[in-house]
Parts: structure tokens; C-alpha cells; sequence
């Protein structure tokens, strides 16, 4: 097996980066506006609290439920955010 000069290794090697970088924008720069599976949950949470057997029953399970959706969305909106720079 022939032995690669160092030239070409680095010309590879920033070819490899090069084309990382334009994968990485082009996938971050699809992030929908909508995520579907919060979009279920959130409708399942809904489902439950509006049965009284639940809100009675599981209070603080609805209460950390919420928490974790809003979490979610927020977590989501920084992302999508934060990506709108690149």
C-alpha cells in the first residue's frame, strides 16, 4: 500500500470538515416548527387533567408532567433559536 503524502492527508482532512460543517447546517437548518411527539403529549396530558378521577388521584404526577412539556417546548424554542444563527 502506497504511503499518502502529508499534503494530501490535510487537504482531506479539511475537505472532511468542510463537508461536517455543511451537513451539520443543512440538518440544523430543518428543524421543524411543530415537534409532533410534544404535540401528543401535550394532548394526552389534556386528556387526563380533564378527567376529575385523575386530578384528583395523581396531582403532583399532572403537576410534573406540565413541567416536563413546558420544559420540552422551552428547550425546543432555545434550540431552534440558537441555531437561527448559523
Amino acid at each position: 500500500m502506497r504511503k499518502l503524502s502529508k499534503n494530501y492527508d490535510v487537504k482531506n482532512l479539511g475537505i472532511s470538515m468542510l463537508l461536517s460543517v455543511i451537513l451539520l447546517a443543512i440538518g440544523c437548518a430543518t428543524i421543524p416548527e411543530q415537534n409532533p411527539a410534544l404535540d401528543r403529549a401535550r394532548a394526552a396530558y389534556e386528556h387526563a387533567a380533564a378527567n376529575p378521577e385523575v386530578k384528583k388521584n395523581a396531582p403532583v404526577t399532572m403537576y410534573e408532567a406540565e413541567q416536563a412539556i413546558e420544559n420540552s417546548r422551552n428547550r425546543q424554542k432555545t434550540l431552534r433559536n440558537e441555531l437561527s444563527f448559523l
